[in-house]
């Protein structure tokens, strides 16, 4: 089991960071190693894996879902797939009206026969991942943010 906490300061208000945490299609593009995503009937999303990640951990997707949420406070992701499994917990902290701060907890987990392998591999990559999908997150609020601003700003 590899688990990591990143803390990470959002200059957009917490229905912001709130809307994209819980659109799971834009959520997992902010993953390093998510290629694609697509929408399942049930809610949940399937987070497809990007090669090499794939092939080395014979786990083609992830499917995921919200596993329960606080609205704008709490939310708890979980995912799975062949070999791995991934749980999210993000909690967000409204500083002020116009910055959030968002804490990621993750745990990510190898499974079956390939555990003994993978475990080792995922502990020395886990803390770089989640620092690297918290960024993205923080970029891609904040880029949407400056273009509603902007856009309310026109006369």
């Amino acid at each position: 089991m590899a688990e990591t906490e990143v803390e990470i300061p959002i200059e957009a208000p917490i229905s912001a960071v709130w809307r994209l945490l819980t659109d799971l299609e834009a959520l997992g593009l902010c993953l390093p190693f998510v290629e694609k995503t697509e929408r399942l009937k049930d809610e949940g999303s399937r987070w497809f894996i990007k090669s090499p990640m794939c092939s080395i951990t014979r786990t083609p997707h992830l499917d995921t879902a919200i596993e329960s949420k606080v609205p704008e406070a709490q939310l708890s992701i979980s995912g799975e797939g062949s070999n791995l499994k991934i749980m999210l917990r993000f909690l967000l902290n409204a500083v002020s009206k116009r910055e959030t701060m968002l804490t990621l907890e993750g745990e990510i987990n190898a499974k079956g026969l390939l555990s003994r392998i993978l475990s080792p591999m995922i502990s020395t990559q886990v803390d770089v991942q989640m620092e690297a999908f918290v960024q993205k997150i923080k970029e891609k609020i904040e880029i949407e943010t400056l273009k509603r601003d902007k856009l309310l700003e026109r006369p």
